[in-house]
């Protein structure tokens, strides 16, 4: 085979690991991650927010990470012995919005994080939201880090739709949250980091999209520790890894080469 032939193959072959065929990457800390668009899936716990309680606060469990095009899945809580789990804290209630049908919540503030340990260590019920916290990071290492982005020009980060308010009690039926976030540190900050979506307030280009929804549960159905649970996902598009892109270049780089050789030749 003569060498322009090999290059091309070799260019084929980097040009869809860069684009995509589905297959999955070996990810950081043995987290595998698809190989173009991620979504993942979670169980999340969180507080019930309260004039009392402005501060919403919860963790989670990552069932599993996806393929979004594909919906192949590249990882699966305890796949490698690695748990990966999260928590969010901070975001602090600043606005209710009453609807005929529903009621909005505007929050601002927050961060979300990711960490992977070695031991199934999650808990909902170890005293208090601040122990399920420490539970799953005293041990765990730093998997992915966001912080939220503002969304209106009053600060808001996270909104939470209520369905079937009860201003007396306060209870709900169902809930659903969005918020757009920024990649800001961790082990897969490299492969998320993407800037792939845009955010009109501001011009800005979050990494990740989350959205999840909840229901307000008996005391206990949701550990002991929270009132509402139900899940939560996000959203991202992974950054091939940098190896590929070094051969992607370096093919590239090669064809230019062989272009200005027969050019000279000619």
């Amino acid at each position: 085979m003569r060498i322009p032939s090999i290059l091309k193959s070799t260019l084929f072959a980097a040009a869809a690991t860069v684009l995509g065929t589905g297959a999955a990457l070996a990810g950081p800390l043995g987290v595998n991650l698809p190989s173009n668009f991620y979504f993942d899936t979670t169980t999340s716990y969180e507080t019930l927010v309260t004039a009392g309680n402005p501060v919403l606060t919860g963790v989670f469990q990552v069932n599993n990470i996806k393929n979004q095009v594909t919906a192949a899945t590249s990882y699966t809580y305890g796949d490698n012995g690695v748990f990966l789990t999260g928590y969010f804290t901070g975001f602090t209630l600043s606005g209710v919005i009453p609807g005929a049908t529903s009621t909005t919540l505007t929050f601002t503030g927050g961060t979300l994080s990711y960490y992977a340990n070695s031991s199934n260590v999650f808990t909902n019920h170890a005293g208090s939201p601040a122990a399920d916290i420490a539970a799953q990071t005293a041990a765990g290492q730093l998997w992915l880090q966001l912080a939220p982005e503002v969304l209106d020009a009053n600060g808001t980060t996270l909104v939470i739709t209520l369905n079937g308010l009860n201003p007396t009690t306060t209870s709900f039926t169902s809930s659903n949250a969005f918020a757009l976030a920024d990649v800001v540190g961790g082990a897969a900050a490299p492969f998320l980091d993407s800037n792939a979506f845009t955010n009109l307030f501001g011009n800005q280009t979050p990494d990740v999209v989350f959205s999840g929804s909840a229901t307000q549960s008996a005391i206990g159905a949701c550990g002991s520790d929270f009132q509402v649970c139900g899940s939560n996902n996000a959203s991202a598009e992974v950054i091939p890894e940098p190896v590929t892109l070094s051969i992607f270049g370096a093919g590239l780089v090669g064809a230019a080469a062989l272009r200005r050789r027969k050019a000279k030749k000619a």
